[in-house]
């Protein structure tokens, strides 16, 4: 599902770079990503940048007093912990943000 909504950028967290092997290429690759604690006002949530946004937006910071018109996508998933319990997790995945 994609969603535009008008937010405000609560919490900017750092960038991360975690190596893996691509699976394609079978090389070594890095994959980046940037999380934000946003807010819409009525609801506070986690939401990340990743790939080339994720970069992008370490070289070029938004405002973070501002409010951004921000464009994400939601999956809801589930998985077993290390306790064999099922668990569930909706990942909320920017995929345009920018300054108003």
């Amino acid at each position: 599902t994609i969603k535009t909504m008008l937010v405000s950028i609560q919490e900017v967290l750092p960038m991360v770079a975690r190596d893996y092997p691509n699976k394609i290429t079978g090389k070594q690759d890095t994959f980046y990503s940037k999380g934000y604690v946003l807010s819409d006002g009525l609801n506070t949530f986690y939401a990340e940048a990743v790939g080339n946004l994720a970069q992008r937006l370490e070289r070029e910071p938004l405002n973070p007093s501002a409010f951004v018109n921000v464009e994400v996508s939601m999956n809801a998933r589930s998985y077993e912990n290390a306790n064999h319990e099922k668990r569930y997790s909706t990942d909320i995945i920017i995929q345009r943000i920018g300054n108003i």
